[in-house]
């Protein structure tokens, strides 16, 4: 409820925006027979994810895109982007 009892106002938590902080993982996933390299939690750190995902499609030479908090790039390429994000001073999980 956004009220209290007394009847004042309280404004609703905003749950999905991304906690600051939260943990960068590195997934290989298969969506229908494409299989794709997930960066999540990328864009809860200050970082311009837009940024990051060209330099990523041109270093490991595949297509991908920023889709909210996330990057995904076509391939399996998770061990690649964990090397360029720890070159990066990005610790990933």
């Amino acid at each position: 409820m956004p009220f209290t009892i007394g009847g004042e106002w309280i404004a609703p938590e905003d749950k999905s925006k991304p906690q600051q902080g939260q943990p960068v993982k590195i997934r290989n996933i298969k969506r229908k027979k494409a299989l794709l390299t997930v960066i999540y939690n990328i864009g809860t750190h200050d970082i311009d994810t837009q940024d990051l995902t060209k330099t990523l499609k041109k270093k490991l030479g595949v297509g991908g895109k920023v889709t909210g908090n996330d990057i995904e790039l076509q391939g399996q390429k998770a061990d690649e982007v964990k090397q360029i994000l720890k070159k990066m001073g990005i610790k990933a999980q």
